[in-house]
């Protein structure tokens, strides 16, 4: 696997909500390009202030689909997947690194299990399950 030299800035995006308390995923995605214009490196989604715990699965699942398609190749991709569970947290960051599979677009991408994240992360190693993430442009980090 390649290695990933992080520098310059990242930050945590939060996530929109409509009136009716759907996410907004024509707002995030305004948002995005938005914040794709400035000297930002990349952006963290579903991080600590992306709404994470009042999001449901497949809300989490449908936030990092409308982000993979509006955050531009030249930025790095960073996903927050860290839940309560290890095996929750597989689960999930096996979806988003399906998801950093989709489309034609190749650009940088980072599976990010928040801080706090109860799981024992030498778990993720051993399952043999994550070996499947080092074919892909979806790296993980703990």
């Amino acid at each position: 696997m390649k290695k990933l030299l992080l520098s310059g800035a990242y930050s945590p995006i939060p996530t929109p909500f409509d009136a009716r308390g759907a996410v907004a995923h024509d707002k995030l995605a305004e948002n995005i390009v938005k914040w794709s214009k400035t000297s930002l490196s990349g952006l963290l989604v579903l991080g600590s202030n992306g709404e994470f715990t009042y999001l449901n699965y497949e809300e989490k699942l449908k936030v990092l689909k409308t982000a993979r398609q509006a955050i531009p190749k030249d930025k790095l991709f960073i996903a927050g997947t860290g839940c309560d569970s290890t095996k929750a947290t597989l689960e999930l960051t096996e979806q988003a690194a399906a998801i950093g599979r989709l489309g034609h677009r190749h650009h940088s991408q980072l599976l990010y299990i928040k801080n706090g994240w109860p799981g024992d992360a030498a778990a993720l190693s051993r399952t043999g399950r994550t070996l499947a993430l080092a074919h892909t442009p979806l790296q993980h980090a703990c």
